[in-house]
């Protein structure tokens, strides 16, 4: 089957109809220019020559709510955790150092007792009537063994069991 030029023609002419255009050599006609840039906002400092898109702004809005709602529950579950953990409980007895985990120990709990020095040069021997620990980096130069002290720290591992420092 061969097309006539006659045919041809027509047919571009109802595609042209269809589309909305006249013959200008498949160029837009001046009223459909002027129909498409009624619908475009003049460039704007705050649009920056860019087309509105109302979907962007809805997207602003979930992502502006999704940012809000992961903030308030990072602030609720510190808020929770903060209430949730105690104060560690001071450790008023040799015995009770000597009982922790070496991880426990690690935790720098603080460490409170009182205690007769057994020995001491550069670290201290301190006991109690629960046990007896060592003391690293004991400064009192006037504690000879005999003399009741009062120790204050954290508790550390130690090398070979736990102890306390500070």
């Amino acid at each position: 089957m061969t097309l006539t030029a006659k045919s041809d023609a027509e047919a571009a002419d109802r595609v042209r109809a269809a589309a909305g255009t006249r013959r200008c050599a498949g160029l837009k006609t001046r009223e459909r220019i002027a129909d498409e840039s009624s619908r475009v906002p003049p460039p704007s400092p705050t649009n920056r020559g860019s087309r509105s898109n109302p979907l962007n702004a809805i997207l602003k809005q979930d992502v502006s709510r999704w940012i809000a709602a992961v903030g308030a529950l990072l602030l609720a579950a510190r808020m929770a955790s903060a209430q949730e953990a105690p104060p560690p409980q001071i450790i008023t007895r040799i015995g009770e150092l000597k009982a922790l985990a070496f991880a426990d120990a690690a935790l720098a709990r603080p460490v409170r007792f009182r205690g007769v020095v057994t020995g001491s040069d550069l670290i201290a021997f301190v006991q109690d009537e629960t046990g007896a620990t060592w003391v690293p980096g004991f400064t009192d130069t006037n504690a000879v063994p005999g003399t009741l002290v009062e120790i204050e720290g954290v508790s550390i591992p130690g090398e070979f069991a736990p102890a306390v420092s500070g």
